[in-house]
């Protein structure tokens, strides 16, 4: 009998064996708290606000957004330090339920989760402000071998390889491409203008794996960013060309929040993508 996964329950298997190399490139009691406090509370509160609201959620979408939390909100040195990703993941999981207009988000629930945990860390005395440090979702396998006259360390990049075989076979049923493509072509070539002027200005040529351009695009991270959070699938459109403006507007907005200077610049890109989406979705609802 041949095992067919549905378009949610692949993006759950894809999500799990990336965390699974995390954990086990990071593996330590601390990582375990962080998955405990991210993944295991999000099933908590899954049941009992299934309970509490009468409504029936798929329980895929908790684990799918409290999988990004576990990859993304760093892990913390001690039980100390779980209250943060225990509030992130209950404002995520509550928005989930209560927070949606017509059964729908309006900003991506894990953004909106992140975010708001941030800004109220920012408020509240005694907390530290919430470190996004996407921790996990960029990581290498280091093979050592003998050459006979030295040891050769070699990285194999397996979390580049998880999201290249996701991106390539497995999200075609979301239909997402022309975000995706259009962000990172326009973001490729923001960085490659940044290159630019950046060794005219100072003089200095630098070589391929030092620039901007070589750095983010040989990482795991920014193909993580857009094919699984920039894309999800409520708060983003579904005809092509509002998809191409949608990820045109996501890059711009992720450059210039980037450029100021402001934290957490890249969450703050895909908030602002939902809200046109959201907004523009409102207005041809009344044209209508």
């Amino acid at each position: 009998m041949k095992l067919k996964l549905n378009p949610l329950q692949k993006v759950t298997a894809v999500l799990t064996i990336y965390a699974s190399g995390a954990i086990s490139v990071n593996l330590g009691q601390d990582v375990i708290y962080h998955l405990l406090a991210t993944v295991g509370f999000a099933v908590i509160l899954f049941f009992l606000f299934s309970k509490l609201s009468g409504k029936k959620k798929n329980i895929y979408n908790t684990l799918i957004s409290s999988l990004i939390i576990f990859l993304v909100l760093h892990y913390g040195t001690g039980t100390s330090e779980l209250i943060y990703p225990l509030l992130a993941t209950f404002i995520t999981i509550f928005s989930k339920f209560f927070l949606e207009i017509k059964g729908s988000p309006v900003i991506n629930p894990v953004v909106f989760g992140l975010l708001l945990t941030y800004f109220i860390t920012l408020v509240v005395p005694g907390l530290e402000p919430l470190f996004i440090s996407w921790w996990g979702t960029s990581y290498s396998y280091s093979i050592a071998y003998d050459t006979g006259n030295y040891f050769l360390d070699t990285p194999i990049p397996i979390a580049l390889i998880i999201i290249a075989i996701w991106i390539l076979f497995h999200l075609k049923p979301w239909r997402k491409y022309p975000i995706l493509i259009s962000f990172l072509l326009l973001h490729a070539a923001i960085l490659f203008i940044q290159d630019f002027f950046f060794s005219q200005a100072t003089g200095i040529d630098k070589k391929c794996d030092t620039t901007f351009l070589c750095f983010t695009f040989t990482d795991a991270t920014i193909y993580f960013f857009a094919s699984i959070m920039l894309i999800e699938p409520r708060t983003s459109p579904i005809l092509k060309k509002g998809q191409i403006v949608y990820g045109t507007l996501a890059a711009l907005t992720y450059n210039l929040i980037r450029y100021l200077g402001y934290a957490h610049f890249d969450l703050i890109a895909i908030a602002i993508a939902n809200l046109y989406f959201f907004i523009s979705k409102k207005l041809k609802a009344n044209k209508s």
